[in-house]
């Protein structure tokens, strides 16, 4: 059987024989020179970054940063947006249940109210903001209900 080390024709740039402890890179150092000269250069290379602005994980924003930076109306749009969808979602359980349709009003009506709200808070927004759009689909989806509803698409003929 042959034996790994002999495999190759002996030893590459770089590798140790076994029972050598620190040569590393060819170079004599041991493990803990090597480990402190890579800890220094990531040090200098983070440094050199952050001084160009081009710094990795540290130039990340914190979530509150970033909160404040989209500004107050896109946390009140998101708020609205998510209590309209909850509204949605009850509507459609109450109509799986089979309640009375008398029933079904108020929650119709506090769909229409926080439907008109998120068409005023989307209609602050920029035309090109992503978000405003979702919350215009969010809207139209409502209202829609809503006035499938009115009209009475669910009276029992």
């Amino acid at each position: 059987m042959t034996k790994i080390d002999q495999i190759g024709g002996g030893v590459q740039a770089g590798e140790s024989k076994p029972g050598q402890r620190g040569v590393g890179a060819g170079q004599g150092a041991s493990f803990d020179d090597f480990l402190t000269r890579a800890i220094d250069e990531g040090q200098a290379s983070q440094a050199a970054g952050e001084s160009t602005g081009l710094g990795g994980v540290s130039q990340v924003a914190a979530p509150a940063e970033v909160l404040a930076a989209t500004g107050q109306a896109h946390v009140t749009a998101v708020a609205q947006a998510e209590d309209l969808l909850a509204t949605l979602e009850q509507y459609a359980q109450a109509l799986g249940q089979g309640g009375s349709l008398k029933d079904l009003a108020g929650v119709v009506q506090a769909m229409e109210t926080q439907a008109g709200l998120l068409g005023e808070t989307a209609d602050q927004l920029p035309e090109d903001d992503e978000l405003a759009g979702l919350l215009r689909q969010v809207r139209a989806r409502a209202e829609a209900e809503a006035m499938k509803f009115n009209r009475g698409d669910f009276i029992p003929a």
